[in-house]
């Protein structure tokens, strides 16, 4: 039977992130849509069908300090968003099973689906940008040609990109690719954009291993 220990382990930390995803962009449609509502129930949340537009201003929100008001909503800064997301949270947080099965059944991946999209331990998974090989990242490690210094806690098995990174973790919205990747494109580019980047990183990949089968002959 294929071992699928590192897929589950993935399952665990994407799923984790998707859900605090799944609640904050909700929490944020009600906290500058709603203003006579101070503090959504989690009945209302599940109602909740945020807009595309919202998305994006919900990431544009992360890169402003905190006297400033929201874009398009004066009504509200920043500053008093933070105060209202901590003060649900110190509220909800015990009482989030509901909102979390609406998550599970209609936003994100079952475990099973999402262990058969990752694949199993012994299979060979490759960065959707880059092309890069899992095991190709392994031979480049044993001949020094791997850099970074996190390479012992990330970089040896493919990581999960969100493709539009203003849009949640799901089915439609997530593939694999390897940890400088994921690094490089963070929220910044679109795959359209990205791809142009991941072709340069596989001629550095390329040139790498080129020179390592070069020392063995």
């Amino acid at each position: 039977m294929p071992q699928t220990s590192i897929a589950q382990r993935k399952y665990s930390e994407i799923r984790k992130r998707a859900f605090e995803n799944f609640i904050n962009i909700r929490l944020f449609h009600f906290f500058i849509e709603s203003p006579a509502i101070p503090e959504p129930n989690i009945d209302e949340l599940i109602k909740l069908s945020v807009r595309k537009e919202l998305y994006d201003l919900y990431a544009r929100c992360h890169q402003m300090v905190s006297s400033l008001p929201v874009p398009d909503y004066p009504h509200i800064k920043i500053g008093e968003l933070d105060k209202l997301y901590k003060n649900w949270y110190d509220k909800n947080t015990q009482h989030t099973s509901a909102l979390e099965n609406v998550f599970q059944e209609q936003h994100f991946f079952s475990k099973e689906e999402f262990i058969k999209f990752y694949g199993a331990d012994e299979i060979d998974r490759s960065c959707t940008y880059c092309k890069v090989l899992e095991s190709e990242i392994k031979k480049l490690a044993e001949h020094g040609w791997i850099k970074t210094k996190r390479h012992l806690t990330r970089g040896r098995t493919m990581e999960l990109d969100r493709k539009d990174p203003f849009l949640p973790y799901t089915k439609d919205n997530v593939a694999l690719c390897c940890y400088w990747c994921n690094n490089a494109k963070t929220d910044e580019f679109s795959i359209a954009e990205f791809e142009r980047i991941g072709t340069a990183i596989h001629v550095i990949w390329t040139e790498r291993l080129k020179k390592i089968n070069k020392l063995k002959k």
